[in-house]
């Protein structure tokens, strides 16, 4: 099975470091941003979501450590929320010739 590397990660999480801080740095990731991050992983197959939780967690969890505010973890979860849709038919399509063969 091929990674599916989402576009623009890397880029994220430069920015989230160049952004300023206002306050503490959150320990956690921002309680929508995991919700949403939650909800990409619905739409892809049973047998591919918990690794994906943990992957898109994570990241948030990465993300939040590096001090990105609340509006940097929602463009990253919206980056995943338009990308599930296409990591789920590749997701299918691998498991398809994985049968196959």
């Amino acid at each position: 099975m091929t990674a599916v590397v989402l576009p623009g990660t890397a880029e994220l999480m430069v920015m989230a470091m160049r952004e300023p801080e206002e306050g503490p740095r959150p320990a956690t990731p921002a309680a929508v941003a995991a919700w949403l991050a939650h909800k990409a992983v619905r739409v892809l197959p049973a047998a591919s979501r918990d690794r994906y939780h943990d992957e898109f967690g994570s990241e948030l969890y990465e993300l939040a450590a590096a001090g990105a505010s609340r509006w940097v973890q929602l463009r990253y979860v919206t980056r995943l929320l338009d990308q599930a849709w296409v990591l789920r038919a590749e997701l299918r399509e691998a498991a398809t010739r994985q049968v196959r063969s």
